[in-house]
């Protein structure tokens, strides 16, 4: 019997939510039939555009030799101090990949990270957790996006600095999905902070986000 994808349930519309996860509504389901997911971010508003995503990996791990080897170029590193993580990031034109590891089992499971879940989610390889994130930025701050959210400070940022988490991401089976105040796209950087981008490498331009669709399997692994 084949393993039945779970649906990502942040951010769907509310006839969605008022069929139930196992009706989805055809703006939310490309087809309303096979398992594929419309990435919530991209429904709930037009005015959400993706900022950056990121993978749990581990401590400088293969991936990040691997995207170099092909030509990539970290943009830039960074310790989350009090959060017990760091990361190394690639900006594209629209958008940046954020490598993410563990750096303190103390920081990352003390109260004020907990909610996150990102030691979990750092786990996945041996646990039914996602490893993935995705951080959206609102192009109108005027105009809220509706996304049900719980206000993160990380120890990291200045006092009183908050990070909106979506709280179906209490669950560490799905991706955690949040958001930047003010996050602006790699293009609209000092010049200092963004480099070349990715135009070495051939990423030239904004990298396509329309209507992505993402398969997410009931123990929360990405699946081909």
């Amino acid at each position: 019997m084949s393993e039945r994808p779970a649906y990502v349930g942040v951010g769907v519309c509310s006839r969605t939510r008022a069929l139930g996860r196992k009706n989805i509504c055809p703006d939310c389901l490309a087809d309303n039939g096979p398992p594929l997911v419309r990435s919530p971010l991209f429904h709930v508003s037009r005015n959400i555009e993706l900022d950056h995503l990121f993978m749990f990996v581990e401590p400088n791990g293969q991936e990040l030799s691997r995207l170099m080897d092909a030509g990539l170029t970290v943009t830039y590193r960074r310790e989350h101090v009090g959060q017990g993580t760091a990361n190394a990031c690639f900006c594209f034109d629209n958008l940046f990949l954020e490598l993410l590891w563990v750096t303190s089992e103390e920081e990352v499971t003390s109260p004020a990270i907990l909610r996150t879940r990102l030691h979990e989610r750092s786990r996945w390889r041996s646990r039914p957790t996602c490893p993935f994130g995705f951080a959206w930025r609102e192009s109108d701050a005027s105009r809220r996006s509706g996304i049900a959210c719980w206000m993160f400070e990380p120890p990291y940022l200045p006092a009183g600095k908050q990070i909106e988490v979506a709280t179906d991401g209490d669950d560490p089976a799905q991706p955690m999905l949040f958001t930047f105040p003010g996050s602006t796209p790699p293009t609209s950087w000092p010049a200092d902070r963004r480099g070349a981008l990715q135009h070495t490498a051939g990423f030239a331009g904004p990298c396509s986000t329309r209507q992505p669709h993402v398969r997410i399997s009931q123990r929360g692994r990405p699946r081909n």
